[in-house]
């Protein structure tokens, strides 16, 4: 466990035939602002941060080979933020994005094209680019129900299958397409409020989590759920999971993944090893109880979580070939 203390952690990549890692967030003090972290021995050191400037906040990371990246999030005048890496982290080029967008928290890609979701107003936006990001469309707009905010919380690519979760304010809503973005179609029958976490395993195993909540002004009315498909997003069934809640998911196999979720004791990382019929607690290099975790990331034999508190673990992914 590292705790990375003054920082606030949101995601992060990792190259395992290189060690590298990188990490996004921000500082929120003295002078808050976005920072990236750099690892080149999988996490067990880190150097200090790059800060970008005009970053606020820095939400996801994308990247292949981590010498190539990409990060989104907002700016401090409040616009939308996209740049890229081509050092490994340590410089960092803006991308415009339109005007009307900001507070972006998605980034994937597919055959020529990148695709980016974010705020327009109180209305969610998916957008896409075909000329490595320089100049970007506004493919669909999520609007506003019930007098509350629409917003994206997950994008994923598996081409020619991408995969959106959020909400409307009211309904949860998953958007998926299986021709490289030429279509989308929202599926009907998701009897959830909001999706949170997302994990597309290939093109036909996706798994979401999120929450229904009864009573949109009482929080303690959630009841939260994981959903599995098999089929590419087609459908989704409800996986049983014994925890209280459940935050975002990883997976590196069909059959094999984590979750935030808990465990007699306290939050846990938990881990299946079939496909979410059973779950147990993940064994960490320190401690299975874990708190502040928001998000998991992984590859190869590894798997992190971090979270609003800047926590930094890590747990053996012994079955990443499952």
């Amino acid at each position: 466990m590292n705790s990375l203390r003054g920082y606030l952690i949101h995601d992060g990549a990792i190259d395992p035939a290189n060690c590298r890692l990188l990490l996004v967030g921000e500082q929120p003090s003295p002078a808050s602002g976005g920072i990236v972290l750099s690892s080149d021995d999988m996490g067990n050191s880190l150097q200090l941060p790059t800060l970008l400037p005009q970053a606020l906040h820095l939400r996801r990371i994308v990247s292949g080979d981590l010498e190539v990246a990409w990060l989104v999030g907002d700016t401090r005048d409040g616009r939308g933020l996209l740049a890229r890496t081509k050092d490994g982290g340590k410089t960092w080029q803006e991308k415009p994005l339109p005007s009307t967008v900001n507070d972006v928290s998605g980034l994937a890609f597919t055959q020529g094209k990148m695709w980016a979701v974010g705020q327009a107003g109180s209305d969610g936006v998916l957008l896409s680019s075909t000329d490595g990001g320089d100049t970007w469309k506004e493919v669909l707009r999520l609007p506003a129900q019930g007098g509350r905010s629409a917003r994206f919380t997950g994008l994923a690519s598996a081409d020619p299958t991408i995969v959106s979760i959020g909400t409307d304010g009211v309904q949860g809503v998953i958007l998926v397409s299986h021709d490289s973005g030429n279509t989308f179609k929202r599926l009907t029958g998701v009897t959830i409020t909001a999706a949170t976490g997302l994990a597309l395993v290939d093109t036909d195993h996706v798994y979401v989590s999120g929450y229904h909540q009864s009573d949109l002004r009482d929080e303690t009315s959630r009841k939260y759920v994981l959903l599995v498909s098999k089929d590419g997003g087609n459908s989704f069934d409800p996986i049983s999971v014994p925890a209280p809640f459940v935050g975002d998911v990883w997976f590196s196999s069909p059959r094999h993944g984590f979750l935030i979720g808990a465990a007699s004791g306290g939050p846990a990382i938990l881990e299946t090893n079939d496909g979410g019929s059973t779950w147990q607690a993940a064994l960490l290099k320190t401690a299975p109880f874990v708190s502040g975790l928001e998000r998991l990331f992984g590859a190869a034999n590894f798997v992190y979580g971090v979270g609003g508190a800047g926590l930094f673990v890590r747990a053996s992914d012994s079955n990443s070939g499952r």
